[in-house]
């Protein structure tokens, strides 16, 4: 009998201590919710006051908030907080629209929410997330199989579509709506990005081409311009820094003259060539900081007269010395000559790399 009670009252114990421990729980549960919920209220009024005071409409933030709705709104407030997150939010939206009309509406409600936010504007040198953060003016280069390599820049674009208008030149009738293609685009101080589009209006007219964004880029190189590899003979023109050996031929700011001779001449070959510069194999060392000028053979046109400042020089062996150099005041039709030049040459090289010895000379 005793031993009885005591059993019963050991399993009362126990429950008790159960129900009080499992309450326990719960309460801090609710208590963390409660928290976390004022953390969002509070978060979710400060985003909304640095959204209208960059210029978004109550009735546009109003719209956004109920489209966070349709998420787990805490996850959907952590996204918000980060450009990063961003980019995860406005993919999960548009994956959610039900038609194309209202994947547009979401597209242009999402970049005023985004610039309004400080997410438009990528600072130079910053890794870019995603293709949506292009920007309106940003050059861009749409290339392809059959030859295909067409310079523009960024029209219009928003987190949903983007339009690139073509140069003026552009023949856009080789183009066909569903066509893969590949975008290019470099980010300053950064790296050369490389995405996926597939057209859904080409306007041949207009120049026009437009696309809906996808969500990734491929990060191609971790620097300003790619370079490839470029073995042209060279006899160019050397102008010694200002104070440099003896009275120099340039003018006061650094450009040689186009009235005095140079203070020497050079001749080697090039090793290596990019859209912002080249390296330079000489018989004769140079000063740094010295100005060439020479004439830029390529496979579109040969460019006369290009400057490129010496950013250093090293003697590699006996009567060879390597200079590295960066192109100055070229025009940016000559960039756009030499950017084609770089990026033919770098598909060959793709090819080559995949075993396709046919490739060589492929446009």
């Amino acid at each position: 009998m005793i031993l009885a009670t005591g059993v019963q009252f050991i399993t009362v114990l126990l429950a008790l201590v159960v129900v009080g421990f499992a309450g326990a729980v719960a309460a801090d549960i609710l208590r963390r919710r409660r928290a976390r919920k004022q953390q969002y209220i509070r978060l979710l009024c400060e985003m909304r006051e640095k959204a209208l005071s960059a210029g978004l409409s109550a009735e546009e933030w109003n719209a956004f908030d109920r489209l966070l709705n349709r998420l787990n709104r805490l996850e959907a407030l952590d996204w918000v907080r980060s450009r990063k997150g961003f980019n995860q939010l406005c993919s999960a939206l548009l994956d959610r629209a039900a038609s194309e009309e209202e994947r547009r509406s979401l597209g242009n409600l999402l970049r005023r929410v985004r610039e309004s936010l400080g997410y438009g504007v990528l600072a130079p040198g910053q890794p870019m997330e995603s293709p949506r953060e292009l920007s309106r003016g940003q050059r861009v280069w749409i290339g392809g199989d059959g030859g295909i390599f067409l310079a523009g820049a960024v029209a219009s674009i928003d987190e949903y579509r983007c339009t690139v208008a073509m140069a003026i030149e552009s023949d856009l009738s080789g183009i066909r709506p569903g066509q893969e293609l590949k975008l290019n685009y470099w980010h300053e101080n950064d790296a050369r990005y490389s995405c996926s589009i597939r057209p859904d209006e080409v306007d041949n007219k207009a120049k026009l081409i437009s696309f809906s964004l996808g969500t990734q880029a491929v990060r191609i190189q971790n620097r300003a311009y790619f370079r490839v590899p470029y073995a042209a003979p060279l006899q160019a023109a050397v102008y010694y820094p200002v104070g440099d050996a003896e009275k120099s031929n340039v003018s006061d700011t650094g450009a040689p003259t186009d009235r005095q001779e140079p203070d020497a001449t050079i001749s080697g070959k090039f090793r290596n060539i990019s859209a912002g510069g080249c390296a330079i194999l000489s018989s004769s060392p140079v000063p740094t900081g010295s100005r060439l000028c020479f004439d830029l053979p390529l496979d579109d046109a040969n460019l006369p007269g290009v400057t490129a400042r010496v950013l250093d020089c090293v003697t590699v062996e006996m009567n060879r010395h390597l200079l590295r150099c960066c192109f100055e005041d070229v025009s940016e039709e000559s960039r756009e000559i030499i950017t084609r030049t770089v990026f033919r040459r770098q598909r060959e090289m793709t090819r080559e790399e995949a075993g396709d010895p046919g490739s060589r000379g492929c446009a």
